[in-house]
């Protein structure tokens, strides 16, 4: 299947980062919380599916009407042709993050990345709300880890404070590899 994630609104900028998480990983299931109008998981699943890949794809974000008018019905229009593709390996879940992390057993998760909202509280409360659903040997992520935004920089300096060693940033994310 073609790339198409050019034609997609968003501001994805982690496409090695995705690559790298898709190749490196099978018989895995992912998870990206804060969906948009799709972007980046359009390039993930791609990749899926290029790769030929059994990884379970959740996609997870509310989708708030009230402050996204017609993104929700964008985006799944955009992710039909992947739909189509994975069947029930894409797994989209409207919802609240919080919410829906109950979701998912701890433990369980290869891959997740954090997208969401950028506040400090609602980052703080993603990474601690998520992290005991990673692997052990997962990879936990997310997004607009840079100076621009200071409440992602500060949640995720808090929450791996004792474990920078292990943290990792590159394509504006922060990387963290639970080994």
């Amino acid at each position: 299947m073609n790339h198409y994630f050019q034609s997609v609104t968003g501001a994805f900028t982690f496409p090695n980062l995705y690559k790298k998480v898709s190749t490196i990983f099978d018989n895995a299931e992912f998870v990206e919380v804060g969906v948009n109008y799709g972007q980046s998981a359009c390039f993930m699943g791609v990749e899926i599916i290029n790769q030929n890949k059994n990884i379970k794809l959740n996609l997870i974000d509310s989708w708030d009407e009230n402050f996204e008018m017609g993104v929700y019905d964008s985006f799944m229009n955009t992710i039909q042709p992947i739909k189509q593709e994975m069947g029930d390996k894409l797994n989209i879940i409207r919802d609240l993050s919080v919410n829906a992390a109950k979701r998912f057993n701890d433990n369980s998760l290869d891959f997740i990345f954090i997208d969401a909202c950028h506040d400090y509280e609602y980052v703080k409360e993603d990474l601690h709300t998520w992290y005991p659903k990673l692997k052990k040997n997962g990879i936990f992520a997310g997004h607009d880890y840079y100076d621009g935004h200071h409440g992602v920089e500060q949640a995720v300096n808090e929450f791996f404070y004792g474990n920078m060693d292990k943290l990792y940033s590159q394509e504006y994310c922060w990387i963290y590899y639970n080994k």
